[in-house]
């Protein structure tokens, strides 16, 4: 998935849930962070760009969607905010629903990385930039927004 549909997922996903409104700075900008932060892995994502040389790196070393898209990175990333409980859900709502997303393309994530093994949600519907994920991210726009 795109960056954008990341942050506009996570963003629907916490107004939902009541955690975030669109006035809500210091949170957003967790969240939206957080959202892209797995993709740091790519060297021409939206993060990816900002931190070039740590992203060539890791794209270098390990490819996309490996060691950045995993729980244990997950956890490694997000644990300096626990302490401020709520940036730190922010956070974590933003970088698990990266992963879930992910998970609904054929080529997945490896969730328990050390293990090559790719999770895979509904056999893959999406396709990276497809209309699917257009419907998605307008929808969550949408839902942000209202």
């Amino acid at each position: 998935m795109l960056g954008v549909t990341h942050a506009l997922i996570s963003l629907a996903l916490a107004k939902s849930l009541g955690l975030v409104s669109v006035k809500d700075y210091l949170k957003i900008f967790v969240l939206v962070f957080y959202a892209m932060l797995p993709d740091i892995d790519m060297p021409y994502s939206g993060l990816g760009k900002i931190a070039k040389p740590f992203s060539e790196h890791l794209y270098s070393k390990f490819g996309h969607r490996n060691v950045t898209h995993s729980l244990l990175f997950m956890l490694l990333v997000t644990s300096p905010l626990a302490i401020n409980q709520g940036l730190y859900f922010l956070a974590l709502l933003g970088y698990g629903s990266h992963l879930i997303e992910d998970m609904l393309t054929y080529t997945g994530v490896p969730l328990f990385y050390p293990s090559k093994k790719n999770f895979v949600i509904l056999g893959g519907p999406l396709i990276t930039g497809g209309w699917i994920e257009l419907l998605f991210s307008l929808a969550s726009l949408a839902v942000f927004i209202v």
